[in-house]
């Protein structure tokens, strides 16, 4: 398994399962309230990427911390964020969608994830009218059809995993700050709620987009697959 240093953080992609015995041994990792969350998950696969995604991140951290599983206790910030108690300046991540879920470490930087799968049919300019900034929904108007769902992905992602950074999620309002056109292909910086936040794409899939945002310049990310 990828072990994180200071100088780096490592993400773990984790893949959905339908394994019985697979997913039957990550439930047996999960909390009381992680157990309820999966319990109330009608979607098959939604569920079981639920449950492997949760397992994982606690094997994750029990690794990198020397504990056993039974000693990462994971608690909710006032805003809904995760963390970690007695996390030594430990800082994670996690994102799921459609079969493939995201994991973030840390060891001394506060990080935000996000993936989405790609779907072609959805009303973009709709949606991009209602959550981004002016200026980010007449950049989308104005670009081609074919470019139109590689811009929308991509900001939505780099958007999000600033707001989850910070701890607020999309109840900060994906409109509080823009990205412009310069920042799509390899990421940059923009204030977020009073703090300045980094982010940059995350090569996860042919069908998936994804990013990291990170309270720091420019930073370097590993990229490893979770079993």
């Amino acid at each position: 398994m990828e072990r994180i240093t200071d100088n780096k953080i490592t993400i773990w992609k984790i893949n959905a399962t339908r394994d019985p015995e697979k997913i039957n041994r990550c439930l047996g990792m999960l909390s009381v309230y992680e157990l309820t969350q999966a319990k109330n998950i009608h979607h098959e696969n939604q569920r079981n990427l639920y449950i492997i995604s949760h397992a994982a991140s606690r094997q994750i951290l029990a690794n990198h911390l020397h504990i056993p599983l039974s000693e990462v206790h994971i608690d909710l910030h006032d805003n809904g964020k995760p963390f970690l108690r007695n996390s030594n300046g430990v800082h994670f991540n996690l994102s799921h969608t459609h079969n493939v879920a995201l994991f973030g470490l840390s060891n001394n930087k506060s990080i935000g994830l996000d993936v989405e799968f790609i779907n072609s049919g959805r009303n973009i300019l709709g949606i991009a009218k209602r959550f981004f900034s002016p200026s980010e929904y007449k950049w989308l108007k104005q670009s081609t059809h074919q470019e139109q769902l590689k811009i929308f992905y991509q900001l939505w992602c780099y958007k999000e995993a600033c707001l989850k950074g910070v701890g607020c999620g999309l109840k900060g309002g994906l409109d509080h700050f823009s990205i412009n056109d310069s920042q799509i292909q390899a990421g940059g910086n923009t204030l977020v709620h009073d703090s300045i936040w980094h982010f940059q794409p995350v090569k996860v899939s042919s069908e998936h987009v994804a990013a990291i945002a990170h309270k720091q310049d420019p930073f370097k990310y590993v990229l490893s697959c979770w079993d």
